[in-house]
């Protein structure tokens, strides 16, 4: 009998936390979309992960400029910088289960006077799932644009 008790509390305590509170994990791409005379598609060795996300944009060269990775607790945020000009901040609203997020995503530029508050480039709200990637465009920068890639992992 107490060995039956032990087992039993033994399962209840290895049991995976529920699914709905545990955080986000996201990964993430930026990469420089540019139109150039070229006449087939080309894909730098830091575009190849997200080529089937932006291969249908119009653009025919695309540079890697980032790639990292964040986790986001339900309720929580982070920052990261994607390069000298534009910060995402991700903040996870609620956690769907194990494969579902509600995540508000904002693309933030610098001030526009010293010690002002950062702009807003681009602000989304979005259902991130496991294994589907999502795409946010029309950030400009010195040639061509920066689209971002995310991607629920877990």
């Amino acid at each position: 009998m107490v060995g039956t008790l032990c087992a039993a509390l033994m399962a209840l305590s290895a049991a995976p936390a529920d699914a709905a509170t545990q955080p986000v994990a996201i990964s993430l791409w930026a990469v420089q979309a540019l139109k150039t005379a070229g006449t087939e598609k080309h894909f730098d060795n830091g575009a190849q992960a997200v080529r089937n996300a932006v291969e249908d944009l119009p653009f025919d060269t695309f540079h890697g400029v980032f790639t990292g990775g964040a986790a986001v607790a339900p309720g929580g945020e982070t920052r990261l910088a994607l390069n000298d000009n534009y910060t995402l901040l991700l903040q996870c609203q609620t956690r769907e289960g194990k494969d579902e997020a509600h995540v508000d995503i904002t693309v933030e530029i610098p001030p526009a006077s010293p010690g002002g508050p950062a702009r807003k480039a681009v602000q989304s709200c979005m259902v991130l799932r496991t294994g589907k990637m999502v795409r946010i465009g029309g950030l400009t920068m010195k040639e061509g644009e920066m689209v971002v890639v995310l991607e629920m992992t877990r």
